[in-house]
Formats: C-alpha cells, sequence, structure tokens
C-alpha cells in the first residue's frame, strides 16, 4: 500500500500550490471514501457523494489533493468554502461545517469580508511541545485529534498508519479544524510508519508523539519515537510486559525527554472530587501539605469517609459490540482482542491508584470453563499499603443496564460510602452516603465536583468515554516546558519550581506499575490456586489538582476576587437557591454582589447560607469544598461580600438618597439581613451630582461608614468617570479611604441609551483609569442583558441595544465563537475580561451558565480579536493580521 509523505520524501507526495498531493491507486481510493462515509453523517452527503461519483467512473489512479478555499467559517447563513471537484483532482479535507457543498458553480455565495474573524499565528516554536504527531489513526485517534485540534497551543503536524486510508480521513479532520483556527495552518501530513515519520517531518515539527497504536505495537514504536528525539505520550497499557515498560522509562531518561501513559481519568471532576473526599486520613495521603502548619491540619482531619477499607468497580462492557462477538467474536476485533483486563480494567486500576498509592498485591480469577468458551469475564483482587482492599470486574462478554451502572465504583469506610458513578466519565454524578449512627439513618446526597465539569466541544465524536483526551498530553507538554525553562536558566537563577510538577499523574513510573498489576493478574489467573502476588514496581504518588478556587486571581486590595462575581438579583426566583450558591462556591466563584434595593429576602438567602456555611459554627458546611488552607471550615473571610445602597426608591427614582443618614440606614438593614458583622466593600448605587455637587460630602460620609467596621472599604456603582476620579482625588488630598471598585455597565454592545434610568457605561477610558489606580472595575450586564447571545431578557430594552454597530459586532461574536469553538456567551464575557474589567457581575440562575462564566475566564484573546470584535478596525485589514494566542 503506498504511503503519504511530506515534501523531500520519497513515497509520491509532492507539495503542489502549497498543498499536499498523493497518487494512490483505484482500491485505496475507495477505502478513503470508505471510511469518510462512515465518519460522516448521513444527513450531509453532498460531497461524499461527488467523490463516490468520481471514483466510481474512473478506471485507474487518481491524484487526491486539498482543494479547500481557505476561509474561515461564517455564520450559518453564508458559510463559505467551495471544493473544485475535477478528474484530477478531490478534497481530502471535509469540513466540519452543516452546510453541504455543491460542485464549482454552483457554491455558496462567498462570507462577507466583515464576517471573516482574525486567525492565530502558529504555535510559537519556542516551546517544546508545540507540535504533535499522531502515531496510529483507529478508534481513539480521532477522539485526541479532536481535543487537540481545538486547543490553540498546539499543531498536529502528521498521522501515522499503515492504514492509508483511516490516516488520510484523519488527516482531513484535523486539516479542517486547524485551517479554521490558524492563519496558514500547513496541511497535516500523512505516512505509513514510524520510520517514514521521522524520515519525512524535521524534529521541529515533531516534538511530541502521541502514541495510538494496537497495544502489542507500544514497545516498538514508542522505542522508536524516543529515540528519533520525540516526548512521548502513549495509549495505556505502556507496554505489554514490565521489562518492556521499564526499558522505555529507562530509555527515556537517558535521552531526557519525557514519557506519559493513559489513562487520564483521575483528573477527570468527579474522580478530583473524590480524592478531595479522601485525601486526609488513614485511607489516604496527606504529602500535599505545603507548610508545617497545613500538614497539621491535614493529620487531624481523617476524611468523608474515615479510613477506607474497601473499593468495588465493575467495567462492563459487552454493550460496546454487537450481541453476537460478545462469546468469542471480541477475540477477532483489532481493540478488543487483548481482552478486558487490559483495555478496560486498567481504567479501575488507574483511578484506584491514585487514589491510594502503589499496590502490593493482586490475585485474579478466571475459570477455565470461562476460557473454553471465550467468554470475556475477570475478577481482579488489589491490596494496597494504606490497608484498602479492591474487587474489580471487567467483561467484554457481558454488560449492565444502561446508564452509568455498568462503570461505576464504590469506596466503603469506616463512616460511610462514596459512590462514583462513572469511572472515566469527566462530570458524572459522585454520592455520599453517611453512617447514620445506631439508627443506620445516613442521607444519600450528591456531592458537588471540585472544578467545572468536563464541556464536550462543539461537533464533538459521540463516544462512550466524556473526558478531555488531551489534559493528560497538556501535563506532559507543561513538564517539558518547564524542563526546558530548568535546563536554559542561568546558574543561579531562581526559577522556582516547575508549575505542575506536585499534580503530574500517568507518567513513566506509574504506567509501569499498572503493567505490573496487569501482569500478575494473568499469573495469578493460569494458575490453579489464583494466589496473590506480590508487585515489585512503584511510583510517586500523584496529588490531586490545585483547588478550585484559584479562579480567585483578581486583585483587590491585599486579597483576590474571583474572576465571576455571582450576581444575586434574581436569587430569590431560584427554586434551590442555597444549593445554587454550593455549587457557585464550588465553581471558584468568592464574590457575590448583592445590594439593599435587591430585597430583604435575596440578602436573607445569602444570610441563610452564610449561617448554615461558613464558620466555626455553621450547621452544614460539608457541602462546601474547602479553601486551599486545609483542616478548617470556611471562613468569613474566604468570602468577598459586594454590597449596594443609596439607590432611590422605585416610587421616587429621580430622588437622590446619598445623604449619610440614607447610606447609613441601608448597610445597616443589609448586615442584619445578612447576619454579618460588615461587608467588604459597599458601593454607592447611584449618583446624583446635581444634589450632591460636592463629592466631598460622599467621601466624608463613606470614610465615616468605613470607620466604623461597617464596612472594609467602599466603591461606586453608576458613576460617570469623572465623578470618581473627583471622589479619588478628595480622599486622596484629605487623607480619606478612597473608592476601591467601581461597577458599571460594560459588554461588547454599546448601549445607545442608560439601559435603567441613572445607569453609566464603562468606557475604555474607564478601564483604563481603574487600571492605573488599582481600582477593581467590576462589569454589570456584561452580555448586554442577553442581548449579545440573541436572548433578550427584557425586550424593552431592545432599543437600547439594536443598533447597526451593535449588530456588526454579535455577528462577528458568533463568527470568532464558531471559528474558536466557544460559545457566544462565553467569547463574549471573554471579551469584557480583556477589555480591562477586574471581573464580570454575572447574574445567573442555573448551574450551566455559571459554568460556562467560569470557562469564559480561560479564553485567550488577542489584541487583535478585541478589536476586531468591538468593530475598532476595518476586516481587510484584519484578514491579513497575525494574532498569537
Amino acid at each position: 500500500m503506498p504511503s503519504g509523505g511530506g515534501a523531500g520524501c520519497d513515497g509520491g507526495l509532492a507539495p503542489v500550490d502549497g498543498d499536499v498531493t498523493v497518487t494512490l491507486p483505484l482500491k485505496t481510493l475507495h477505502e478513503v471514501v470508505a471510511a469518510l462515509e462512515a465518519d460522516r453523517p448521513p444527513k450531509r452527503p453532498t460531497r461524499l457523494r461527488l467523490l463516490r461519483a468520481l471514483v466510481d467512473g474512473s478506471d485507474g489512479a487518481l491524484t487526491l489533493s486539498q482543494c479547500l478555499v481557505r476561509a474561515a467559517p461564517a455564520t450559518s447563513a453564508a458559510r463559505a468554502a467551495a471544493l473544485v471537484v475535477t478528474k484530477e483532482s478531490c478534497p481530502t479535507t471535509p469540513t466540519e461545517s452543516d452546510t453541504e457543498f455543491e460542485p464549482s458553480g454552483t457554491a455558496a455565495p462567498p462570507v462577507p469580508a466583515i464576517l471573516i474573524p482574525p486567525r492565530l499565528q502558529l504555535p510559537s516554536p519556542k516551546s517544546a511541545a508545540s507540535a504533535v504527531v499522531l502515531v496510529g489513526c483507529g478508534e481513539v485517534a480521532r477522539l485526541y485529534a479532536h481535543c487537540l485540534a481545538g486547543r490553540c497551543h498546539y499543531l498536529i503536524t502528521a498521522v501515522c498508519d499503515p492504514d492509508i486510508a483511516a490516516a488520510t480521513a484523519l488527516a482531513a479532520h484535523v486539516n479542517a479544524r486547524q485551517t479554521q483556527l490558524y492563519d496558514n495552518a500547513p496541511a497535516c501530513l500523512v505516512t505509513a510508519s514510524v520510520t517514514e515519520l521521522v524520515k519525512c517531518v524535521p524534529a521541529e515539527q515533531r516534538r511530541l508523539a502521541v502514541n495510538l497504536t494496537p497495544t502489542q505495537h507500544h514497545y516498538t514504536s514508542t522505542t522508536e519515537l524516543l529515540l528519533a528525539g520525540c516526548h512521548v505520550w502513549s495509549e495505556k497499557p505502556l507496554a505489554e510486559t514490565v521489562a518492556e515498560a521499564t526499558e522505555l522509562v529507562q530509555l527515556a531518561s537517558e535521552c531526557g525527554l519525557e514519557l506519559g501513559c493513559s489513562p487520564v481519568s483521575f483528573w477527570g471532576a468527579a474522580q478530583q472530587t473524590v480524592a478531595r473526599q479522601l485525601m486526609r486520613g488513614a485511607g489516604a495521603r496527606c504529602n500535599d501539605a505545603a507548610t508545617a502548619e497545613e500538614a497539621d491540619h491535614a493529620r487531624s482531619d481523617s476524611g468523608a469517609l474515615g479510613t477506607v477499607r474497601m473499593c468495588t468497580a465493575s467495567v462492563l462492557c459487552g454493550s460496546w459490540m454487537p450481541a453476537a462477538d460478545r462469546i468469542g467474536g471480541w477475540l477477532q476485533h483489532r481493540r478488543f482482542r487483548v481482552g478486558s483486563l487490559r483495555d478496560v480494567a486498567v481504567y479501575p486500576l488507574a483511578v484506584l491508584t491514585a487514589l491510594f498509592g502503589p499496590a502490593v498485591k493482586v490475585a485474579a480469577i478466571v475459570t477455565a470453563a470461562t476460557m473454553a468458551a471465550h467468554v470475556d469475564v475477570w475478577t481482579v483482587t488489589v491490596e494496597f499499603s494504606t490497608g484498602a482492599t479492591a474487587i474489580i470486574t471487567s467483561s467484554l462478554s457481558l454488560s449492565a443496564p444502561a446508564g452509568d451502572a455498568a462503570y461505576g465504583m464504590t469506596l466503603r469506610g469506616d463512616r460511610g460510602s462514596l459512590t462514583l458513578k462513572a469511572l472515566w466519565n469527566d462530570d458524572t454524578g459522585v454520592t455520599l452516603l453517611p453512617d447514620g449512627g445506631e439508627d443506620g439513618a445516613g442521607l444519600l446526597r450528591d456531592v458537588p465536583l471540585w472544578r467545572p465539569p468536563y464541556a464536550s466541544p462543539p461537533n464533538a465524536p459521540p463516544h462512550p468515554h466524556a473526558c478531555d483526551w488531551g489534559c493528560g498530553i497538556d501535563l506532559l507538554a507543561q513538564s517539558v516546558d518547564d524542563s526546558a525553562a530548568l535546563f536554559n536558566a542561568e546558574p543561579d537563577a531562581d526559577v522556582g519550581p516547575p508549575a505542575r510538577a506536585r499534580h503530574r499523574t500517568f507518567t513513566g513510573a506509574h504506567g509501569v506499575h499498572l503493567v505490573d498489576m496487569l501482569e500478575m493478574a494473568e499469573a495469578s489467573a493460569a494458575a490453579p490456586d489464583h494466589p496473590s502476588l506480590g508487585l515489585t514496581t512503584t511510583f510517586d504518588w500523584p496529588l490531586p489538582m490545585p483547588p478550585p478556587h484559584a479562579l480567585a486571581d483578581a486583585p483587590f486590595g491585599a486579597r483576590r476576587m474571583s474572576r465571576v462575581v455571582l450576581g444575586t438579583m434574581r436569587l430569590a426566583e431560584i427554586s434551590n437557591p442555597l444549593a445554587f450558591l454550593d455549587a457557585a462556591w464550588n465553581l471558584g466563584c468568592n464574590t457575590f454582589d448583592l445590594a439593599h434595593v435587591y430585597g430583604a429576602k435575596v440578602e436573607g438567602i445569602v444570610g441563610k447560607w452564610l449561617a448554615q456555611r461558613v464558620g466555626d459554627h455553621c450547621t452544614d458546611s460539608s457541602r462546601l469544598l474547602r479553601p486551599p488552607l486545609p483542616g478548617r471550615p470556611i471562613g468569613r473571610a474566604d468570602i468577598i461580600l459586594v454590597g449596594k445602597g443609596g439607590h432611590p426608591y422605585r416610587d421616587s427614582r429621580d430622588k437622590a438618597r446619598l445623604s449619610h443618614a440614607n447610606l447609613e440606614k441601608d448597610i445597616t438593614e443589609s448586615l442584619v439581613r445578612l447576619g454579618t458583622d460588615y461587608l467588604d466593600v459597599f458601593l454607592i448605587h447611584r449618583d446624583d451630582p446635581v444634589a450632591f455637587p460636592d463629592v466631598g460630602v460622599i467621601v466624608e460620609s463613606m470614610g465615616a461608614i468605613v470607620q466604623s467596621g461597617k464596612c472594609r472599604s467602599w466603591g461606586t456603582s453608576n458613576w460617570s468617570l469623572e465623578r470618581v476620579k473627583a471622589a479619588v482625588t478628595y480622599a486622596d488630598f484629605n487623607d480619606h479611604p478612597r473608592p476601591v471598585a467601581v461597577s458599571d455597565q460594560l459588554s461588547l454592545a454599546v448601549p445607545r441609551q442608560p439601559v435603567w434610568d441613572g445607569c453609566c457605561h464603562a468606557t475604555t477610558s474607564t478601564a483604563e483609569y481603574c487600571n492605573a489606580e488599582g481600582i477593581a472595575l467590576l462589569a454589570w450586564a456584561p452580555l448586554a442583558e442577553g442581548y449579545m447571545c440573541r436572548a433578550l431578557r427584557r425586550p424593552e430594552s431592545l432599543q437600547s441595544w439594536e443598533t447597526p454597530q451593535n449588530q456588526i459586532r454579535r455577528d462577528r461574536l458568533y463568527a470568532l465563537a464558531e471559528a474558536r469553538g466557544k460559545s457566544p456567551a462565553e467569547v463574549a464575557l471573554a471579551y469584557v475580561l480583556h477589555a480591562g474589567a477586574t471581573a464580570v457581575v454575572a447574574g445567573v440562575s442555573s448551574v450551566a451558565r455559571m459554568q460556562s462564566a467560569v470557562r469564559a475566564t480561560q479564553i485567550a484573546l488577542t489584541k487583535v480579536d478585541v478589536a476586531w470584535l468591538a468593530a475598532e478596525l476595518h476586516s481587510d485589514t484584519l484578514a491579513n493580521t497575525h494574532t498569537s494566542a
């Protein structure tokens, strides 16, 4: 079978007009089309019909060339890319568009230039892990490709598989995504072997290799890649034998290269939640304490379950295959013929060893009758040094009822049991059943997840593993870059510890230990008495992820506020507001936006939540994840409460309430409702320059309130920039507390008139002044009341937002969000943060929207992106502008 390659190779490939051309025999072309047809939904068959007709009508070899017009996707009303289909040229890079493409002459209209978003510059070659190659193009390769090709810091430069049809189809998928994302993205090369890959792809374009070959080829492929100078991430298991796996780890060390291994299940939100529940006490370790004080706290806290005694897990995957293949048929499957022990039992083994450390003994039972009938059922018993014992059942012949029940895990300790519904699903449920005491009346409840659940990228391929396949490679790449920084640093330079070294898992050593467990299980199953066999390998026990409140990275005096502030104006409308506040905290939000005018009901709900969840005398703090300092309950000092007062009454909106008596009244009543002694910051909700032309009177009133202890600091809301400057100047000159926060409306859309009476819209000048003066800028209505997401909350406010300029901004928002694989709401929030806001005030009413707001804080926009979204630059200028991530 012919192979693909790059320029300068002998495999028949040569660059043509910047594209890749490969001449394939007719049989191979039929295989390519079959693979593409199997990979595409039947509702979008137009291009495949053209390709099928072209191949079926040929009597010889054809040239398979990229003919995709490199235009970024636009809105669904005007998608763009014309495919030229001729006798000598047919497409190999089908896009993920929802629109069918017609042949030349009937192509879709071109995208208006104003809607073509700026593309990213290619990943910097300075990053040691910027260029990635995929070795093996089976089922799991497309999942890796989809996750990696959507990340802005990777470029998949080549794929490799002896099955050229599968490799070409995977390269088409990669090209479609990377063409959307990057400017001048080179085509992903296709090769048939690792030898050819090394020969055809320059070293700087294959720095990190992902080994996705079948298990029996892991050792040879990884060896070749390491010898070629590639850092390697391998699918599980690392090798077939302990000797081979150990040799790979030694070779990587001798070559100065990083070696990591799947699975990455431990990094899921649900799995991390379990780790945090267990990370104290005799059943787990407390070695993540950074200081002696933290270590003392850790040792005094025995965790939610106490000492874990027993673990049970099942991975019954018979439903993955047709019923006829479950008895014996799995032996003929390319992937499953290794059996369930090596293919799926490794998932619970990996999670359990990450939770409890290296195992010491393993035993397994497989009956002779079962083996003779080619029925795949394994029962494995594992003993850990912590005293816990695990019983794992795996099968390719049996299946469980629909849902997560087939893949669950339960941990049982002295204080209760903890259940993980699915071992490898990042966002699966976690439930806790505490020991109810003598009457046994424990109350089953859901445990909040430690970090935002995994969000499947748009158009993600369906698969039972709802996890982020790229997160392990992220950790490996970070380790590569950290090592490079240490190597290149000056001898006396203080570069600090590697960013994620303490939290790496599934390293090569961990992979060796998993192979050791598999080997001993097979040996035990083969012995007549199924003995427990000791293990000879070990590894460094991985630590849980850093706490989610790393989200609280916005400066606020000597403290840090979360980039997402929860707006509480509509909190009383939520069916279970206390649970919603729990979720907001557990997602990383430590700052809450309140106001006297929101009413006693809203502030009373927050006060009830504080009483039940916060402080030494709280009644139900177990629903909240703990702050960075372990071993103590969440205290009032961990939370930032932003209150507001001085808002006009509803029946007299034109009358100011900025006198000292009114401000004192509002904050006093809010403190009573909240059940707290102070607010962290108290904002003046409205301004009235007519009634209070002398801003010094207000500054002195706020200074007196701060001195009284009812608030720690003060700020303004809906004040003009001139009045804010005047207040700062007066406070500094007269030695009064200056305002530390400004809360104004700020969004990608600019209102033509105030959204509410007396409201102010922050401008670029506002953001620049606040940032220069160290004043926190809190942006409310960052989605323009839903206008930017085409879901306007108040129809009567349409006249404030519906302008030609805002329509252009919204269309550009949707175009850029589609190109980057994000939701419009997330990109809109990211814009506000990049436009100078310290934090966005998210007045959301569901956990899903709160999760979306949190994800927005991780989106990187360039200066060109921000300017293009704001319609500040012409599109024809941006079309040829390079930007960097």
